[in-house]
């Protein structure tokens, strides 16, 4: 699952609440959906699965393309509404600055599939959110 289904995405990166606590919902979010499978973290599909059977399939590659979009255009949307309200600097590029929070939402994806922590990934996601916003991450914790 990812957050095309439900909007979920957007429904936590909502703008009645600080960037940071949004940010920090996504993944938050993101994590509880990683870590539901009954066999053990099962990922996303879309990050994890999608994005390997897209070197075959066109079909794949066009809705693997479509959703990462769709992510990227969310962050993207927060972000300049945060530089709107001096949330963050306005010489950013939003764009550019989605790419990262969805990179980093990959990165969650990839490492719940590869047997990293939940509180490992917690950690990361805090320092993604401290990277975005532009203040200086809590020392991480290791696996």
């Amino acid at each position: 699952a990812h957050y095309r289904a439900g909007g979920k995405l957007r429904d936590a990166l909502a703008d009645n609440r600080p960037l940071a606590e949004s940010l920090r919902r996504v993944y938050a979010a993101a994590l509880a959906i990683y870590y539901s499978g009954d066999a053990g973290p099962r990922g996303c599909y879309l990050i994890g699965t999608a994005a390997t059977e897209a070197v075959h399939d066109a079909e794949v590659r066009r809705a693997l393309a479509e959703g990462l979009r769709e992510i990227d255009d969310a962050f993207a949307a927060r972000f300049r509404l945060a530089q709107k309200q001096g949330e963050l600097d306005r010489t950013i590029d939003a764009l550019a600055h989605a790419k990262l929070a969805s990179a980093i939402l990959h990165t969650l994806a990839l490492r719940s599939r590869a047997g990293d922590s939940r509180a490992s990934l917690d950690a990361t996601a805090d320092a993604g959110v401290a990277m975005l916003c532009g203040k200086p991450p809590a020392k991480a914790r290791r696996r």
